[in-house]
């Protein structure tokens, strides 16, 4: 056989295993794989795609609630307000008074008595009045007690501390954690006096929201006390039961609040004082945390008490 025929053969040979060779390679190459498929996201047993952020909000909301009752149960709301009772907004009388009042912890209210007229009978009246208006206010109010001053007090100095006084809201009236054993609003349920004059130990049946061991008076003077939201509901009861039946309370001025307050603490049995050892530098009557300033300032009123 020529080169020539033997090259062409060979060359035919050539190309039919190539083709071969090449048929061969795609049959065995791997299939294309089908596009990812995206993967559903994974749903609560419950079916709720929220119930994971609901559970965790709701947790947190227990944990918050548990945490206030555990604040409240130690931190107890700690603020009162003082009525402070007034004919005038501007007077000297107010302004001390007032600055007294915040500087030992109390929020003030103004309560603003009617003019009735220039007469003693108007001013008793008026003061009435406006000490009414005050119960109301306490009875329908949120804090547990509201306290009631004259615009005319002063803070007892004690011999021991002449310069500062040691009355603290926040320390000797509203109860917490350090002071249980201590604090004013702890020892009766219905009221208390921050001041009182010419007092006398009350030796009949206690009121059974007394704390044991508890000393109780009672005496004149409206210049300094305070009331429970009971006591001040239970005081406007036994006022209109006064003013309507005089043999109720026996007495025949029921204008006078300083007598009606006296009648109503013995009526219940007597209240504490706070700091009864307290008593004023000139009027050794007035006794408590704070006294009645007659040095400073003049009754407006001519009760009894004065």
């Amino acid at each position: 056989m020529g080169a020539a025929k033997k090259f062409t053969v060979y060359l035919v040979l050539f190309v039919v295993l190539m083709i071969k060779m090449n048929s061969a390679g795609l049959s065995q190459k791997a299939p294309l794989r089908p596009a990812a498929r995206a993967h559903p996201a994974k749903v609560p047993p419950s079916g709720n795609a929220s119930t994971t952020t609901t559970t965790t909000t709701t947790t947190t909301n227990e944990q918050t609630q548990r945490a206030t009752r555990s604040s409240n149960a130690e931190n107890i709301d700690m603020t009162r307000t003082a009525y402070l009772l007034t004919v005038n907004l501007t007077s000297p009388r107010t302004i001390r008074s007032t600055a007294i009042l915040k500087g030992v912890g109390f929020t003030v209210h103004h309560a603003m008595a009617p003019f009735l007229g220039t007469e003693r009978i108007d001013k008793t009246n008026s003061n009435k009045l406006a000490q009414m208006e005050v119960y109301r206010i306490i009875a329908a109010g949120t804090q547990p007690w509201g306290y009631v001053f004259e615009d005319d007090i002063a803070l007892c100095r004690s011999k021991e501390e002449p310069e500062e006084s040691q009355f603290s809201v926040q320390r000797n009236l509203i109860c917490h954690k350090n002071n249980q054993d201590t604090c004013m609003e702890s020892k009766h349920a219905l009221g208390m006096f921050l001041g009182v004059c010419g007092s006398k130990e009350h030796v009949g049946k206690e009121h059974p929201g007394t704390k044991p061991g508890t000393p109780l008076y009672c005496g004149r003077c409206v210049h300094s006390y305070g009331v429970s939201r009971e006591g001040a509901s239970k005081a406007i009861e036994y006022v209109e039961k006064c003013d309507a039946d005089q043999s109720f309370c026996g007495i025949a001025n029921r204008q006078y609040m300083d007598v009606l307050i006296e009648r109503f603490c013995g009526y219940y049995g007597g209240f504490p004082v706070s700091d009864m050892e307290c008593a004023g530098k000139k009027f050794k009557k007035h006794k408590g945390s704070f006294i009645q300033d007659r040095e400073a300032f003049q009754t407006i009123l001519g009760s009894p008490g004065s």
